[in-house]
């Protein structure tokens, strides 16, 4: 048997995952190798779980956990019962998935353990949804039945799995079941357990197996979804012989159709099949494949077409050489060439201050298309550490879409500019009546994995943060391969219920200045052409892009490239390869070649299709992982030959019987022998698996039936009552709060931790005081006065801030009609001249340990939220709100930013939120590993370990806000103009000194 130290945590790709980890602190990775249950798979190489105090008692594993939460998700709101709970793990699973859950154990009569699982669930925050009965079944079904849970939708049979104890527990529940229902066996690798199962498909219920660890399955009538699991590819699976002949989920998948199939088995039921289809023809809450948005609506235009803004950072014509901008440019392009008003809301000229906007304002006119561009002087109000690391954007956007209506709202995902309009949205302060498209594109997270690059710069993990969010709270989301919406599901993103495949629609050449009349796209001859003269990598030269596979494979044939006498051009932005500039790695790599070798980094997508378009090239793409890349959709619709690796998204663009002529295995061997094919052979035209037409007509018809994908904004008339936490410094600061706090009638009680020691003054507030002189009285008086409440909201609110009394009730009702956590609002800085914003972000670990989570003035949090936080912790003095607002995000409490301004600051207000605390930095040890990695590589980044530290992307934004905060803005320009003319030079060139000197002092924030 493999050795436990090389198992893994499996977990399918497509399904929605939750670590509840946090509380079930005594979980350990238990030792099968010594177990005496004749049934446990030992040779699985998968973790298996178990209590220290109870090692021979096992959970279901990460996997099988995952399964079950996500067949719950849709029986949210109804009523379960589970049989054999024991210390909560899978209960947790279920409640969390919002099931009503009661669960059956005679192990709870035991008080000890009865109490371990009560934490674990308050841990949670599932307490209120979960009644634990310490009877065995059947006594306790029956009891609980004449209680009145008499029926239940969803059954977990996990319980006694000896004898006939299984099949007894499904024969009990059966009569109790809701004509839609299903039940999930965990366990299957015993025969016992097998035998309700079996049971239920004689009574004519659909059945399917799950290849776990310990085997799982799920029986199911009426209208159930079962979830679609991939088992994992690195085992050998196999059956027990008593489950041979029953249907085993897998995964057949069709690039082209987006649908796959549920079933490995021969012996296919026309049920199981049909099933089959519905979880796959479309999409629901449980993660299962898209369907394509050609298949989603073909509805026919109606009198009026829809206001539309798209949202870009990248926009052809100010921006070059980038995939999104080809992208959004195409959409916005052939949606006003449809009939929609069209908007662009350009956002790369905030960061790109000295590139002309001018003429490509009357270009896009010309197109009918109103193009607009956001400036960094607009910052020049903003205020505070977000905008202080560059992410100032988001804010700038939100102030320009929320003054203006727009039926359509377009978003991309990198860098998470629209976050604040999601949000918003969700939270009903704007946008009621737009619907808000977020682009699958490339997460930041995805990109940097690629590229072999450390998140070493603060802004990464916010981008990182502001993506997750903004792919959570879209109304539709939409990328153009199944490839990265399976990506983002297995790393924890949350997607819409509406997610879709859609590939990109490309622009037309009308763009470019000597042709404005172009026709769209020429009509092309697939097949066989002549041998090409030039290789040209055409992508972005960066790792990620696939830059050191190409150049290994043309120095491999750098003999025979010669002898043929071809050509070898980069044609794509420089960026970075191996650590180093992308122009100085070509430089290295090309010094033994003997064939003309040259770099064309600035061109824009018009003239570089044209400089491919000439003579007899072959465009290579290499990328060991892409998602859609544009130059592929290029190269199909222009009819140039191309090579492209056979990875990511790529093989959904190419047609079928094509993609064995144009793609190759993404190894140096690989691209070596279809460069060698293609120079003895020809190259190949190959078609796209759709073409623009089609791409062009599934947009048209969605836009003219947008209004379908509106949701109705919940409504809750309850406002929450609220607990206020002051965290005082002296007695004016403390006084000027509770002054604020008088005017709001939603507070019901403050807690003062009174720091000072000074006694407070007197208020006219109806709210009572409880002053904690934290100079005499202990921690866990704070303890005592949160257990007396029960269903507040918490405002945690430094001393010295006022609140908006208006928008502070607007705030409390958007938590109380939202599911979330907390709030962080945004605050106003009150000067004698100027009022600054200071913005809000959220919840991010990584941000929160280095910033704080309350520099803002405070957080509001829900009660139950506070005290799930609590759990286990103990309370920190020197820590703001003595640790509270920390224990929040570090233990995965969901705080969204709030972006009007809630508080008020005086210009001379601040304080440390992020102190160096030995107890407040052990809370954050509680994050996910994915966020403990941003934290540590932020941390290099702070040190100065990486190389390059100052060309960081916070700091050089940092240098270029404080300039433009002096007035310096045409200085800035100039700088960012020379920088990006110098990193367009080949690093042999060398620059005067007097340029050499002006560039340096703008590196190092002297200029």
């Amino acid at each position: 048997m493999p050795s436990p130290f090389n198992d893994i945590d499996y977990i399918s790709p497509g399904l929605r995952v939750i670590v509840p980890d946090a509380h079930f602190p005594r979980m350990r990775i238990g030792d099968r190798s010594s177990h005496p249950w004749k049934y446990l798979r030992r040779e699985v190489p998968h973790h298996w779980y178990s209590d220290d105090r109870f090692p021979l008692m096992g959970f279901m594993n990460r996997d099988e956990a995952t399964i079950l939460y996500n067949i719950a998700l849709q029986f949210t709101g109804k009523a379960a019962l589970e049989i054999g709970g024991w210390l909560g793990w899978s209960s947790c699973h279920l409640a969390l998935a919002g099931v009503r859950l009661d669960v059956i154990d005679p192990a709870y009569a035991d008080s000890r353990i009865k109490v371990i699982v009560q934490e674990s669930l308050a841990g949670c925050g599932v307490s209120a949804n979960v009644h634990l009965t310490a009877e065995p079944s059947p006594e306790g079904v029956h009891k609980l039945a004449a209680g009145g849970s008499d029926i239940w939708s969803l059954f977990v049979i996990d319980g006694d799995h000896e004898g006939p104890a299984p099949l007894r527990d499904v024969e009990t529940c059966l009569p109790y079941a809701s004509l839609d229902c299903a039940f999930v066996f965990h366990d299957l690798a015993s025969p016992a357990v097998a035998a309700g199962l079996r049971f239920l498909q004689d009574e004519g219920f659909n059945v399917l197996i799950y290849q776990t660890q310990q085997i799982m399955g799920l029986a199911w009538r009426g209208r159930v979804t079962p979830v679609a699991h991939i088992p994992d590819p690195e085992v050998a699976w196999q059956l027990p012989h008593h489950l041979i002949g029953l249907p085993v989920s897998g995964v057949d998948f069709d690039a082209h159709t987006s649908t796959a199939s549920l079933i490995n088995s021969d012996e296919r039921t026309e049920s199981n099949v049909e099933a089959s289809k519905q979880t796959f023809s479309g999409n629901d809450e449980q993660g299962a494949s898209p369907c394509l948005l050609l298949d989603a609506y073909q509805g026919e235009a109606g009198d009026t077409w829809p206001f539309v803004c798209i949202v870009s950072n990248e926009i052809i014509g100010p921006f070059k050489n980038g995939g999104i901008g080809t992208a959004m440019t195409g959409l916005a392009e052939h949606l006003a060439a449809s009939g929609c008003r069209l908007t662009i809301l350009y956002t790369g000229g905030v960061w790109a201050p000295d590139i002309p906007l001018g003429k490509w304002k009357k270009r896009y006119a010309k197109l009918g298309i109103d193009f607009v561009a956001l400036s960094i002087a607009e910052m020049k109000p903003v205020f505070g550490p977000v905008k202080n690391c560059g992410f100032g954007v988001p804010y700038l956007v939100f102030q320009y879409l929320a003054a203006r209506h727009f039926d359509v709202i377009h978003f991309n995902d990198c860098t998470g500019e629209g976050n604040i309009c999601l949000v918003a949205k969700k939270l009903g302060l704007a946008f009621e009546d737009t619907l808000l498209l977020v682009a699958l594109h490339s997460p930041s997270q995805w990109v940097l994995e690629l590229n072999h690059t450390m998140p070493t710069s603060l802004l990464l993990s916010v981008y990182n943060y502001a993506e997750h969010l903004s792919m959570k709270c879209a109304d539709v989301l939409w990328s153009p391969s199944k490839y990265l919406i399976d990506w983002a599901q297995q790393h924890n993103f949350e997607l819409p219920r509406e997610t879709f495949v859609q590939q990109y629609c490309l622009p037309s050449q009308r763009l470019r200045e000597q042709d404005e009349g172009a026709s769209d796209f020429p009509e092309v001859s697939y097949g066989r052409g002549a041998p090409p003269k030039e290789i040209v990598f055409f992508a972005r030269l960066e790792e990620r892009k696939g830059l050191r596979l190409f150049c290994n494979a043309i120095h491999t044939l750098r003999q025979e490239l010669a002898e043929r006498n071809i050509s070898v051009t980069f044609l794509g932005k420089a960026e970075t390869c191996n650590g180093m500039s992308s122009l100085e790695y070509i430089a290295l790599r090309s010094k033994e070649w003997q064939f003309p070798v040259k770099s064309l980094t600035n061109l824009g997508q018009p003239e570089a299709l044209e400089y491919l378009l000439t003579g007899e090239k072959l465009a290579v793409m290499a990328s060991p992982a892409d998602n859609s890349p544009c130059t592929v959709y290029e190269a199909l619709a222009w009819g140039i030959p191309f090579l492209a690796a056979r990875t990511g998204g790529v093989p959904e663009l190419v047609e079928e019987s094509h993609q064995q002529h144009v793609l190759f295995e993404c190894t140096t061997e690989g691209l070596c022998a279809s460069l060698l094919c293609t120079l003895n052979a020809g190259g190949w035209v190959a078609a796209p698996s759709q073409s623009q037409e089609q791409i062009r007509r599934a947009w048209v018809s969605f836009h003219a039936g947008f209004k379908r994908y509106l949701t109705p904004s919940k409504t809750d008339e309850r406002t929450l009552p609220v607990i206020a936490i002051v965290d005082g410094r002296s007695q004016r600061d403390v006084q000027v709060t509770l002054e604020s706090l008088a005017a709001t009638e939603a507070v019901r009680h403050v807690i003062v931790l009174n720091r000072s020691g000074e006694s407070l003054l007197p208020t006219a507030a109806k709210f009572s005081v409880r002053n904690i002189d934290l100079s005499v009285e202990e921690p866990g008086v704070l303890d005592e006065e949160l257990a007396r409440f029960t269903d507040e909201a918490i405002l945690m609110i430094h001393s010295g801030i006022r609140i908006r009394n208006d928008l502070f009730a607007a705030m409390l009702s958007s938590l109380s009609t939202t599911d979330i956590d907390g709030l962080q609002p945004a605050a106003e800085i009150i000067g004698e001249r100027k009022r600054y914003t200071v913005l809000p972000l959220g919840g991010d670990p990584s941000f929160t340990l280095f910033e704080g989570a309350t520099f803002t003035g405070g957080l509001l949090v829900r009660g139950e939220a506070i005290k799930r936080a609590r759990l286990w912790r103990e309370l920190a003095v020197e820590s703001a709100f003595m640790g509270l607002a920390d224990f929040c995000v570090t233990r995965g409490t969901e705080i969204w930013p709030y972006p009007q301004p809630v508080f008020e600051q005086t210009e001379d207000w601040s304080v440390d939120t992020a102190r160096p605390i030995p107890a407040r930095v052990k809370a954050f040890d509680e994050c996910s590993p994915s966020d403990r990695y941003y934290m540590l590589a932020a941390g290099y980044g702070a040190a100065g370990y990486n190389a390059g530290a100052s060309e960081q992307p916070g700091s050089q934004r940092g240098m270029a806000l404080a300039m433009v905060d002096m007035g310096l803005l045409p200085l800035v320009r100039f700088a960012l103009g020379v920088r990006r003319r110098v990193r367009n030079i080949r690093p042999r060139t060398r620059l005067n000194g007097s340029m050499q000197r002006l560039l340096e002092r703008f590196r190092k924030g002297n200029g």
